[in-house]
């Protein structure tokens, strides 16, 4: 693995995120030695997916995973869901061993918002809750995740009545449902126009720092991931192996659009991109 660079004159405070336990007190998640093969549907080859790769996730921290196309991040959130289990190496969540899915603790957030065309945004979000078995009030809850989501108003419309942007919002609110205390987010914001990705940002950056959810986030946007996280991980190219990593020390709260335009992330973000076009013209 590359050693991620320092600079102890840029204001960001880059550092190896191992010189930094002090950010991160408690173990959420951690993978160890995780490889994982698969067979391709079309080919019937043996695809090397993921080699190698550890990887500890603090309670209540916000992770970001960048890297080429095809290098194993999917595959790596799927290992920490439960839906998949690796071919060699272990996955534990809170210290278990992860060994099928455990929805009340894990939620994940797909690329596409997978939402029932039959129900309404109420009943789409209220699906979330329907196999907790908490006793609680679902309606109160719905009603407090659509405020939450910014969709007062909009309960009784059907998916197909709503934005792409809006969409994503009850998909975010599904997810959230019941409470979960980790969520995996698979490029939840990438087919979305910049303006609304913009948006959807600054709306899932308040709902995080308002409750402190442990994040895994998946996204080819490099300015995405400086934006939302407290660290990047770079992926090197098929068979994934952890490349770099970068603590990201921008002050929260944080405003998207100003911070974009600071020579620390501009500065920042060209370092991650040099990281990752090595990896796409050279491999790994």
């Amino acid at each position: 693995m590359s050693a991620p660079p320092t600079d102890s004159a840029n204001p960001s405070k880059l550092a190896d995120s191992r010189d930094s336990s002090d950010r991160r007190p408690s173990e959420k998640i951690s993978l160890r030695g995780i490889s994982h093969w698969y067979r391709d549907p079309r080919s019937a080859k043996l695809v090397h997916a993921v080699e190698s790769f550890d990887l500890t996730v603090a309670d209540r921290e916000f992770i970001s995973i960048v890297g080429p196309s095809g290098c194993g991040k999917t595959t790596l959130l799927s290992m920490i869901s439960g839906l998949i289990r690796p071919s060699r190496g272990a996955v534990d969540v809170d210290g278990t061993p992860v060994d099928g899915l455990r929805p009340g603790l894990m939620g994940y957030m797909f690329a596409r918002d997978s939402l029932l065309p039959w129900r309404k945004v109420a009943k789409n979000i209220r699906l979330g809750l329907e196999f907790d078995k908490r006793d609680i009030d679902r309606d109160r809850r719905v009603e407090e995740l659509v405020a939450t989501v910014g969709l007062t108003g909009f309960e009784d419309h059907y998916p197909d009545q709503l934005s792409h942007g809006m969409r994503q919002r009850v998909a975010l609110a599904r997810t959230l449902a019941g409470d979960p205390e980790v969520l995996l987010m698979d490029e939840p914001f990438g087919a979305l126009d910049a303006q609304t990705r913009t948006l959807m940002q600054e709306e899932f950056v308040r709902i995080w720092e308002a409750h402190q959810k442990t994040v895994v986030f998946v996204t080819h946007d490099i300015d995405e991931a400086l934006a939302l996280s407290d660290r990047v991980i770079v992926m090197s190219a098929r068979p994934g192996r952890l490349q770099a990593e970068y603590v990201i020390e921008f002050p929260r709260p944080r405003n998207i659009e100003e911070l974009h335009g600071t020579p620390e992330f501009q500065a920042l973000r060209r370092r991650i991109w040099h990281e990752l076009r090595n990896q796409v013209e050279h491999g790994s």
